[in-house]
């Protein structure tokens, strides 16, 4: 799975108080992640159910400015009983800006949330 988003000022490390620069946070590089991994599997979850994140392998290594793509490209390595297990490559300008591994676990959304109240 692909998706390309655009780094606005809102998604900065200074923006999201993870740093002081104005440049790409590594918590919404996380998301970008997580959002492309969830909506590669989104067809294969039966009706109330979707997939929560609970570990992010991230290797963050290069700057990204404001106003620069981010292309998230996710693989599905494994698919457990109720896991799935990513690896995932994020590009800006064609260069390597971060790598990893990402898990995820199906829920029942419903059940998951009464558990919360």
């Amino acid at each position: 799975m692909e998706q390309t988003f655009i780094v606005a000022e809102n998604d900065t490390a200074k923006a999201l108080g993870s740093g002081l620069l104005p440049v790409l946070s590594t918590p919404r590089l996380v998301a970008m992640v997580e959002n492309t991994c969830l909506t590669s599997i989104s067809d294969q979850l039966a009706k109330g159910d979707t997939t929560v994140g609970v570990k992010m392998n991230l290797d963050h290594l290069k700057a990204t400015k404001v106003g620069e793509e981010v292309v998230i490209k996710s693989q599905l390595e494994k698919m457990g009983k109720t896991s799935f297990t990513f690896t995932f490559e994020a590009f800006s300008k064609d260069e390597l800006i971060a790598k990893g591994v990402h898990l995820r676990v199906r829920v029942a959304a419903k059940s998951f949330m009464e558990k919360l109240n």
